[in-house]
C-alpha cells in the first residue's frame, strides 16, 4: 500500500523503530516511497555518522513528512531539502515550511512566457 520495494521494506525493519517512524510519517503523505527514500538514505546516514539509533533521533515523523511534502510540491528542491533536514537533525523543532520561510529558501517559479 506504500509502494515500497521488498528492499525498502527490509531496510525499514532492520533499524529498530524505523518502521513505526515511517508509518507515522507516511500518514497523509502524498509520496510514501519518497519519504522512505529520505528516511533510509539521509536519516539513516545521519544515524550511522552519529553511531546512533532511532531512539535518539531529534527529528519527528511530522517534520520529515513536512519536508517531503515541500520537495514534492516543488517549493524546494532536494538540495535545499538536505539543508532543511540538517537543521532539523541538529535539533530545530520547526516544520520544514517554517524553516524555509525564515531562511528565504523557497524556490521562485515564474511563468517566463507570460512575463515575456
Amino acid at each position: 500500500s506504500y509502494g515500497l520495494s521488498a528492499y525498502d521494506a527490509a531496510t525499514l525493519i532492520e533499524q529498530d523503530g524505523a518502521a513505526s517512524f515511517f508509518e507515522t510519517a507516511s500518514a497523509n503523505c502524498s509520496n510514501p516511497k519518497r519519504l522512505a527514500n529520505w528516511l533510509t538514505s539521509e536519516v539513516f546516514g545521519f544515524l550511522n555518522e552519529q553511531k546512533s539509533d532511532m531512539s535518539s533521533l531529534p527529528l519527528t515523523p511530522d517534520q520529515l513528512r513536512s519536508l517531503v511534502e515541500l520537495v514534492e510540491s516543488g517549493k524546494i528542491n532536494g538540495l535545499i531539502g538536505k539543508d532543511v533536514l540538517s537543521l532539523m537533525l541538529e535539533g530545530d523543532k520547526r516544520t520544514a515550511d517554517a524553516i524555509v520561510k525564515e531562511k528565504g529558501w523557497e524556490l521562485i517559479s515564474t511563468d517566463l512566457e507570460a512575463l515575456c
